[in-house]
């Protein structure tokens, strides 16, 4: 148990850090929702701030991003609108792509199909080449799917559309968030520090540094994992009361045994190092194939979670 919990865990947190180093390719985010309270909320950024903060010393450049509970059948999914375009321009440089997918870049745009996210895929049974229905002011838009994202920021599921679509169809220009793309040589705390000031008199606003999520990250992952510190205690119990319990009954079934060994010269000393000796073999040999089985138990999910 001990080792396939810690296998499954390092499973998580490996993905979880290599997903958050893929969908965070911006240096900081100017949001309306204070995330140490909730990670989503209807708050929009006020008018202005992203034309100011664009034009801020050391901004190379930025893209809003609108978050959004949408109905799909019975379901909430979270639905995406980002500026395509600089998003993908800011994943760019990293070798990486995100949930702009090759070659799907024009047919986001167009609005001519989205991207969803796998639990989405998997929970609604719709994958690329198919299609989706979201509800819009003016009724039903069918969208194609484009492709499939990792992607863990909703239970039922993220769609990802271009802004620009998402605001012709409903009709809604705001943005949630920004997300803003430092020029070389500008430090973090600095700029950071200088964001603070300048959206300050926007309103109650809050200025993130990537590190901060990659930390919250981390704190939810452990918050979240936190109860299988109880199963690693109760396992390490478990196992000392086993053996424990094969000593004892052991002596108990050799007391003619041991009575013998005595007559024979055994000092107690000896008995109680015989037992000891048969104590540490049994742990030795438990704890090896506790091991090997634990290994063998978390194969699948250590895989599933750590492989590319």
């Amino acid at each position: 148990m001990l080792v396939s919990t810690a296998a499954i865990i390092h499973g998580f947190k490996v993905r979880g850090a290599r997903w958050l180093d893929e969908a965070l390719p911006y240096d900081a985010q100017v949001s309306a929702a204070d995330y140490s309270a909730t990670i989503y909320s209807g708050a929009t950024l006020p008018d202005g701030v992203a034309e100011a903060v664009a034009a801020a010393e050391g901004v190379d450049y930025a893209y809003r991003a609108r978050s959004v509970l949408m109905e799909y059948g019975d379901h909430d999914v979270m639905a995406f609108a980002v500026d395509m375009e600089p998003y993908a321009r800011m994943q760019a440089p990293r070798g990486l792509c995100g949930f702009v997918l090759p070659g799907t870049l024009s047919a986001l745009e167009a609005g001519r199909g989205v991207v969803v996210s796998d639990n989405f895929a998997a929970l609604h049974r719709v994958g690329k080449g198919g299609s989706i229905e979201l509800p819009s002011p003016s009724g039903p838009r069918r969208f194609e799917v484009l492709g499939t994202y990792e992607d863990y920021t909703w239970p039922q599921g993220a769609v990802y559309l271009d802004r620009k679509v998402y605001r012709e169809g409903w009709g809604d220009d705001s943005a949630s968030y920004l997300d803003i793309k430092y020029l070389p040589g500008f430090g973090a705390d600095a700029m950071r520090a200088r964001l603070a000031a300048l959206v300050k008199p926007f309103g109650s606003l809050h200025v993130y540094d990537v590190r901060d999520f990659k930390k919250l990250g981390d704190e939810t992952l452990d918050r979240t994992l936190r109860f299988t510190n109880v199963q690693v205690s109760v396992a390490g119990a478990i196992g000392f009361l086993g053996i424990v319990n094969t000593l004892l009954i052991s002596v108990m079934r050799r007391t003619r045994e041991i009575g013998l060994l005595r007559s024979l010269g055994m000092s107690r000393a000896q008995v109680a190092t015989m037992v000891v000796l048969e104590s540490l073999f049994i742990a030795a040999f438990g704890g090896v194939l506790g091991v090997a089985l634990g290994l063998a138990g978390a194969k699948w999910p250590l895989a599933l979670h750590v492989a590319e």
